[in-house]
Formats: C-alpha cells, sequence, structure tokens
C-alpha cells in the first residue's frame, strides 16, 4: 500500500466578479463595466472599468485586473493586473487580496513570494473568506511562507469547509483520512468528501470511494447521517479586518456561497470492507500551476468514469431551498 499523500490544491485564479458597484454616495449604482463584461463586449468593459478605477474605485480596479491578467478586451498584461489588484486591495476588496495572494503564490506578474503570498491570503482569511482560509491553510501544511503547522492547516481548512467550500472540505476531508493534526477518523473523512463530491469535485469523489471500502456499513450509513444533518455555518470575521484600509462604503464583493440546504442521502450499502489496518492512499488536488484554472476549482479530476447510479460511490445530490 502506497503511503498517504499530502493535500494539495493548485495555484489558480477563480474570477468573482462583481455584481453591482457601491457608489460614492453610499448608493448601489449600476455597473455597465459588469453588465458589458457579462455579454462579453471586453471592450466597454474595460472602458467602463478605467474610468471608475481614475476615481480609486476598488471594484473597478479588480474588474481591470481580471481583464489584463486574461488579455480580454485588453493586451495581456500580467504587471499590470498585479497592479490593479494591489490598489483594489489596499482599500480592502476580498477578492483583490486573494488574487494578490494567488499570484504571489504562483509567480505571475511578480516573483514567487510566498509570504507575500501568505500575507495577502491572511488578510482575506482573517476575514472570514473561505478561498483564502483554505489556501493559506495550504501554505501552513507545506511550511511556505510560514512556519509549518498542520494544527493551523487544520484549523483553517476547518474554516472553509464549514462555510461550504469544496477545496477546504476536500483537504479537511485527506486530513482526517490520514490522522494529520487529528485522530484519524473515517467517518468524519468520508462526511467531508462525500460533501464535496455533491458539488462536483471529482477527487473528493474519488477519495470517498476508496475510502468506503475500508469502512464498514455502519460507519458508512453514520457519516452519511451527518452528511444529512449538516449546514453551513456563516465566517466570523477577526477584530482586526483592515480596519485601517477598508473604505466606508466598498464595493460589493463576491465570495463563493455554501449550499443553502441540507444533502439528500445516498441509500445503497458499502462494498464490503477489506483489511483495515492502513489507510487507503488519498488522491491528493493538483500540483501547483500557473497555468488556466482547471474544472472544479483547480483540483485535480480522478480518473476514470463516475460509478454507476445507485453504487455508493454516486455523490449526493443538493436539495433546493423553499
Amino acid at each position: 500500500m502506497n503511503p498517504p499523500k499530502t493535500p494539495v490544491f493548485a495555484w489558480f485564479r477563480a474570477v468573482f466578479l462583481l455584481a453591482a458597484l457601491t457608489a460614492a454616495g453610499g448608493q448601489d449604482a449600476p455597473d455597465k463595466g459588469q453588465a458589458a463584461f457579462d455579454r462579453g463586449d471586453y471592450a466597454n468593459a474595460y472602458k467602463e472599468w478605467s474610468a471608475r478605477a481614475a476615481k480609486n474605485d476598488p471594484g473597478a480596479e479588480y474588474g481591470l485586473g481580471t481583464l489584463l491578467l486574461d488579455g480580454h478586451g485588453v493586451r495581456r498584461d500580467e504587471v499590470r493586473a498585479v497592479a490593479q489588484f494591489r490598489r483594489a486591495a489596499e482599500q480592502g476588496n476580498l477578492d483583490a487580496q486573494i488574487e494578490l495572494g494567488d499570484l504571489y503564490g504562483s509567480g505571475r506578474g511578480v516573483p514567487q513570494d510566498y509570504a507575500q503570498a501568505a500575507a495577502w491570503l491572511k488578510r482575506a482569511a482573517d476575514r472570514g473568506a473561505p478561498r483564502a482560509q483554505s489556501r493559506l491553510g495550504y501554505l501552513y501544511q507545506q511550511g511556505q511562507g510560514v512556519g509549518q503547522s498542520d494544527t493551523e492547516a487544520f484549523r483553517l481548512y476547518r474554516l472553509a469547509a464549514d462555510q461550504g467550500l469544496a477545496e477546504g472540505q476536500l483537504n479537511l476531508g485527506v486530513m482526517y483520512a490520514t490522522g494529520r493534526a487529528t485522530p484519524q477518523d473515517y467517518v468524519q473523512a468520508h462526511l467531508w468528501f462525500n460533501l464535496a463530491a455533491a458539488q462536483g469535485d471529482k477527487t473528493a469523489l474519488a477519495n470517498r470511494d476508496a475510502l468506503a471500502l475500508k469502512m464498514t456499513k455502519e460507519q458508512v450509513e453514520e457519516a452519511q447521517k451527518l452528511a444529512r444533518d449538516w449546514h453551513p455555518k456563516t465566517a466570523t470575521a477577526s477584530p482586526a479586518q483592515d480596519a485601517k484600509t477598508t473604505p466606508p462604503a466598498p464595493a460589493a464583493v463576491a465570495t463563493p456561497k455554501p449550499p443553502a440546504s441540507p444533502i439528500a442521502p445516498t441509500v445503497a450499502a458499502p462494498a464490503a470492507p477489506t483489511s483495515k489496518n492502513s489507510a487507503p492512499a488519498m488522491t491528493p488536488a493538483a500540483a501547483p500551476s500557473t497555468g488556466a484554472p482547471p474544472e472544479h476549482g483547480g483540483l485535480s479530476p480522478a480518473g476514470g468514469p463516475p460509478p454507476p447510479a445507485g453504487d455508493p460511490g454516486q455523490p449526493v445530490p443538493l436539495l433546493k431551498g423553499k
């Protein structure tokens, strides 16, 4: 049996553009740049956001950064993109702070600097952003830019997972499955893999199915019940949440929202368990990458087709809220 691998995630860019920007007077104003971006009119999006960025609008500065990073409607320029993200981040824009952390971690537009990556991610993580919490947890687990600490990685993964972020749930599941910073617990590992798989994460699906082979029927049923009863938690920001840099009326930022309701049960019995003396090898997320973001939040898909309907490895669906 191969030794279990540690959970990782890819340094990837997840673009969460703004649905609306807050005007200087505190009233919601239509974001013509966002509307242009949504219909694929990148030239006009660049024009609109440039005008607002000239007035130090952090949401528009973030939007400009995304255009420059991808080369939408303008020549791709990662250095200028970093400059736009930095201006927005220094004004307290959460997405820009996470973006800077990602770019410093991958070395896009700036020399790779894990200490800077950790610093920007911490600012967003302290404000309750689950993406930042999960990625900062990875840095702690690897000892990159911060002192190595499985305990701190576990804490941050848990914060992200509790808010419903599949990436955090996957990494937390591997921590439970391999007994890192916590007693080994297959029931908890299955729970978190199951929740991430319900969001379409193929790596979590593969990990859950491999783990189910090591579990008894009763353990799987317990894990499924925990999944059915699970609800996301609301983030709690640290008291020191960019109080000096966040403007009185910052632009609204879009961060990943957790599922609105518990998940439905699986009903099939697990496969007959094999030897339980050793942990199954957990498939990690993809290695750090500077390329385009792969599917499912930068997590590498598991090989092979998904199991047939009714199989205990099939991800459970999310119920729609009433």
